[in-house]
């Protein structure tokens, strides 16, 4: 926050810098998490075998499914009081 106050324009500017800064951050978060799925994957996104796209779908769903469990705690993270 110091480096936006000393070499930005107002507090407008700053929240706009902030905005784009987390924009870069998330695009940098999802891309990671893309790269890290084709390898995960059982086979590539693009493959044209029906078979293939469904092993791809049930392992896809069973990581999801991973958020369902008791131990997850997603609910915790998504409410105001999480800290």
């Amino acid at each position: 926050m110091e480096y936006y106050q000393q070499h930005c324009r107002a507090e407008d500017d700053r929240l706009v810098q902030l905005a784009v800064s987390f924009q870069r951050s998330m695009y940098c978060v999802t891309s990671a998490v893309i790269q890290a799925l084709r390898t995960a994957l059982l086979y590539p996104l693009d493959d044209p075998n029906p078979e293939h796209l469904m092993a791809n779908r049930k392992f896809f769903e069973a990581q999801l499914d991973r958020f369902k469990r008791s131990e997850s705690r997603i609910r915790q993270i998504q409410s105001q009081e999480y800290r």
